[in-house]
């Protein structure tokens, strides 16, 4: 074996490793053991609180090799929401209010209806919505120009009468960028203070729509007020801390006796607390949950000390005048009472350690010491932490002085434009511009506030407090100081976020209840158990001592998917336990193929050493092309998928590079040590001799059958779905939203559904059993064009409604989904691209390594045989009362097959070229059936093992699975089918045979 030495070194490192990121798991779970334990009482009852407070206790110190808990738990395998419950959203910002923002609300009637065409075109497009506007204003108003409508103050430098067309869309494109991304940006940070633990947001590439997954959230309408809210950007004066310091004296000897009392509490918070104070935004005089909910988020941005300023004055880095009088060095008794056990001296004020802003909260919203502090006096939090020693983190705590009527003197909206700059000394600043009004206002706030601060603050989080250093006219201002460039970057788009309106809207949104993520997590693993177990006694019982070698290496395969998943921060979902269930019925087709070669190799009495080398090194190409096809589909599912099929596809190409590791160099490490110890190595069982002894067949002689038959299954399934009125799509193609329910009996479906129809208004419902008699799934299409929480709230309450009458068996909604009309049209778009795709690229492929594109045409022919029969299996059974939705992860099913199929295919091609190669002479008719019976046992091998997976999928994967499984069982049958008598018989019916007759093949005809 050629680089023993660096395949086993290369195996010692990437175990390592997997076993290094995995242990981050092993640790995170250990701890939460330990706060299960040290909150359980005698009668054995949890204590959710005191649970949560052990784990915020600890989340700073260190519990593994120098790293903290909170560290430990980022860098644990997570579970998906399938897995552990929370809530997936997928918001789209809205490009057409930031276009009515930029042409100043006008009232033009061309620029109106064009705006409105362009809606209309978007249902139905994949084209940017700009790019759609443009060409609705020129259907509308050919000789028009954009300039007369954008031409105003706000676009003032960017847009100019003179400008074309063009130039304006591409100005326009700019700007809805740019909001996409502030959007983005404060989402984020209004997500990090709601307090989920390991939230994932991130930008879906190509659209303007930002996914969200937020695990653990049991209130989905608070979730939904916080994500649509616009931003709120105010500019507020400040307290000095000389000033407000009487004030916190008085609370100071008011906290001290109420300790000395023992009246004091100042407990933990709990989870559900802590998001409700993250949401608050920290203001205890006077801000609400009600206020933080108002608006979009940005990115933390807060400096450190910095100035405010016109453009012609100097800048000069400054803090409070007042800074060192703070209120902690009023009196000695401060410094040792509870207040200075709170609260910490900061180069601008006051601040906190993180880990008591709950408790500080808690202190302010009492109504005792509300009365305290002047009513013109709230308190804000700084957004970004402030590392300190120990790993410690601060906040800075800001008094507010509030304006006339309790309002801010100056709001986002006057601000025209903001950007990062760089000052004279080569620092990075911040420009900003107002517009008229705001000049006015800014020129009063920054006269009447010298030598003061001036907050920045965005949904009740001070970004920045910058010294004014005088008055400043003419509305353009510069922030100068402690920034680096990101952090003026960041800024800069805070200050934009209250110029242009960009609403945000709910496309798709699914909740998932914790008592469905602990089913999801027993079914994903008795699935895997049973689906590995199958594997590991087929493979024993068919191949013996090299059995036993291939489900070593299944093992490591195993292994290295989880421990990639977890270096890869990726999460467990419930469809990425289907990717490795499926990996290992995939990855036996390598160990397949080479325990084949070896022992067609035996029988040609070659020696133990030459049977194993001739085996690996003959099935390598075969594997390689295999994989590499079925690599490509799962690409393909990863860039065009979302949610689930992405889990999946992640799953699924990291166990195909596994696989392909573990069985063509870990496996040989294992042979090739057993043959060294023990001189000999079977590889072979009475079994393996006796399956498929002298088996004979003529593939040619069937061809015109097998193609008769395909095409009445195909014509008989187009028929059924006709009469079904269409393919029973899921509510991710067709739009609409679904509940699962749950009774506390069996309730029949039709029942439920008549209840339900006059509430959803006569609208499309549907109502079947999901995975147990008493739980049922309910879609319906009512309302599905209107995206708002108003809608969703109708329908909910129309759904409760419905279920009234069965109230006495008390229906509980445990899981729903949404999906707006417009991302509907997109899911079914990019899924068709998807499998469109896959085609090209595997056609593409197979000429490229086969130099014939005969090949690739019956290698991709059979595959879009295989996708049509599940489609038209799938509407037969439906025609019979079979009924499973064809949704996203149907659609990961289809491709998967596809992936599945080439690999068969490419391996019987393989074998084609091969004796084409050793024949050059010979007829490809001749050719062919004895390529197809010496591969017949592989194909019918491997195909039988992911068959055997797939009905275990289908058995115990659990109701998210089952039309996955079942989709993946009709596949493997057909997929088998089509690569013995479609893909091999087209090749030969497209060929020009140009080969002497009287030339035999000189290679076997029979499977001994």
């Amino acid at each position: 074996m050629r680089n023993k030495t660096l395949i086993i070194v290369l195996t010692v490192i990437v175990s390592a490793l997997c076993l290094y990121y995995l242990s981050f798991s092993f640790i995170a779970r250990n701890v939460q053991k330990d706060a299960a334990a040290y909150a359980t009482d005698a009668q054995g009852n949890v204590n959710f609180v005191k649970q949560q407070s052990y784990l915020d206790s600890i989340a700073k110190e260190t519990v593994y090799m120098g790293m903290t808990y909170q560290e430990v738990k980022e860098n644990e395998l997570g579970l998906g929401l399938d897995l552990k419950g929370g809530m997936h959203v997928v918001l789209e910002v809205s490009p057409v209010e930031i276009i009515r923002s930029m042409s100043g609300n006008s009232k033009d009637p061309n620029f109106l209806k064009a705006l409105a065409r362009a809606q209309e075109l978007q249902k139905s497009s994949q084209e940017r919505f700009t790019s759609l506007f443009a060409e609705a204003y020129r259907e509308i108003e050919p000789s028009g120009r954009l300039s007369r409508i954008f031409s105003n103050t706000s676009n003032r430098g960017k847009i100019s009468y003179e400008s074309t067309n063009d130039e304006v869309i591409k100005v326009i494109d700019a700007e809805v960028e740019d909001a996409i991304d502030r959007s983005f940006n404060i989402l984020r940070t209004r997500i990090d203070k709601f307090g989920v633990n390991q939230p994932n947001i991130q930008r879906l590439k190509g659209t303007g729509r930002i996914q969200i997954e937020l695990p653990g959230i049991d209130n989905p309408d608070r979730v939904r007020n916080l994500l649509q809210g616009m931003a709120n950007l105010e500019f507020w004066e400040v307290w000095s801390p000389q000033e407000f310091s009487p004030y916190f004296v008085q609370l100071g000897q008011y906290l001290d006796k109420q300790q000395q009392a023992g009246k004091l509490n100042l407990g933990a918070t709990s989870s559900s607390e802590k998001q409700k104070d993250a949401l608050a935004a920290a203001a205890p005089q006077g801000a609400t949950v009600q206020d933080a909910n108002e608006d979009v988020l940005a990115q933390a941005a807060a400096s450190g000390d910095s100035t405010i300023a016109g453009d012609s004055a100097a800048l000069a880095a400054a803090t409070p005048t007042d800074s060192n009088a703070t209120a902690l060095d009023t009196t000695a008794a401060a410094q040792t009472g509870v207040l200075a056990s709170l609260f910490t001296q900061m180069p601008g004020g006051i601040g906190a350690n993180v880990r008591d802003t709950a408790k500080i909260n808690d202190i302010f919203r009492r109504p005792e010491v509300r009365t305290m502090f002047p009513p013109n006096m709230k308190f804000l939090w700084g957004v970004k932490p402030i590392a300190g020693d120990n790993r410690q983190e601060f906040v800075e705590f800001y008094a507010i002085k509030k304006g006339r009527g309790g309002n801010a003197p100056m709001t986002g909206e006057v601000i025209n434009d903001a950007r990062q700059d760089f000052d004279q000394t080569g620092r990075p600043e911040i420009s900003m511009t107002m517009n008229p009004t705001g000049a006015k206002k800014w020129a009063r706030l920054t006269g009447d506030n010298v030598g003061r601060q001036v907050a920045i603050v965005l949904d009740n989080y001070v970004y920045s407090a910058p010294v004014v250093q005088g008055e400043i006219t003419g509305g353009s201002s510069s922030i100068s100081g402690n920034f680096t460039v990101e952090e003026a970057q960041d800024l800069a788009n805070i200050l934009k976020a209250g110029k242009m309106p960009a609403p945000t809207r709910i496309v798709e949104e699914a909740v998932v209840g914790p008592s469905l993520g602990q089913e999801a997590i027993s079914q994903g693993l008795i699935s895997t158990l049973a689906g590995f177990g199958i594997v590991v006694l087929f493979m024993i019982a068919y191949y013996s001592r090299g059995g036993f070698i291939a489900d070593l290496a299944l093992l490591f395969n195993v292994f290295f998917i989880l421990g990639v998943l977890a270096q890869f921060n990726a999460a467990l979902t419930l469809p990425g336990i289907a990717g490795i269930v499926l990996t290992l019925g995939m990855a036996v087709d390598a160990n397949v193929l080479i325990f084949e070669r070896m022992r067609e190799e035996a029988a040609k009495g070659l020696s133990m050493r030459e049977i194993i080398n001739k085996g690996y090194e003959k099935a390598f190409s075969t594997i390689l092309d295999a994989n590499v096809t079925t690599f490509l589909v799962g690409f393909i599912l990863y860039f065009f998928g979302s949610g689930p099929v992405k889990g999946f596809a992640i799953t699924l190409m990291i166990g195909i590079v596994t696989s392909f590791f573990t069985s063509v160099f870990i496996s040989r490490l294992f042979v090739e040590n057993t043959f060294k110890k023990g001189g000999k190595l079977a590889f072979s069982t009475s079994l393996a001799d006796r399956m498929f002894r002298n088996i004979t067949f003529d593939v040619m002689a069937y061809r015109k059958p097998a193609y008769a038959f395909s095409l009445a299954v195909l014509v008989f399934g187009f028929v059924a779905m006709y009469i079904n009125g269409g393919p029973n799509l899921g509510v991710d193609f067709r739009g609409g939203r679904s509940y699962v329910v749950e009774f506390d009996e069996a309730v029949p479906a039709s029942d439920v559904r008549t209840a339900l129809v006059d509430d959803f208004q006569q609208a499309g419902t549907e109502v079947k059993t999901y995975d147990s008699p008493n739980r049922l799934k309910i879609t319906t299409s009512w309302l599905a064009d209107d995206e708002s929480i108003q809608a969703d709230e109708q329908v909910k309450t129309a759904l409760m409604a419905g279920l009234g009458q069965y109230n006495n068996l008390n229906p509980e909604v445990l899981s729903s989904a949404k999906v707006g009309a417009t991302m509907a049209d997109d899911i079914q778009n990019t899924a068709l691209i998807a499998v469109l795709l896959a085609l090209v690229g595997i056609f593409v492929y197979v000429m490229i390594r086969f130099r014939k594109w005969q090949f690739s045409l019956g290698g991709v022919v059979a595959l879009l045989h295989d996708a049509l029969m599940i489609i038209a299996v799938f509407s037969i059974l439906d025609l019979f009362g079979i009924s499973y939705e064809m949704d996203q992860v149907f659609i990961a099913a289809v491709l998967t097959i596809i992936g599945f199929s080439i690999n068969d295919t490419v391996v019987i091609f393989d074998r084609v070229r091969e004796y084409m190669h050793d024949n050059p002479r010979a007829h490809i008719r001749d050719i062919v059936n004895p390529a197809l019976i010496s591969t017949f046992s592989r194909t019918i091998i491997t195909s039988l093992t992911l068959f055997l997976v797939v009905v275990i999928l289908f058995i115990f994967g659990g109701e998210v699975l089952r039309g996955f499984s079942l989709a993946m069982i009709i596949g493997v049958m057909f997929g088998t089918y089509s690569s013995l008598f479609i893909a091999t018989p087209i090749v030969v019916d497209t060929m020009k045979d140009k080969k002497s007759a009287d030339t035999a093949p000189q290679v076997a005809r029979t499977v001994r």
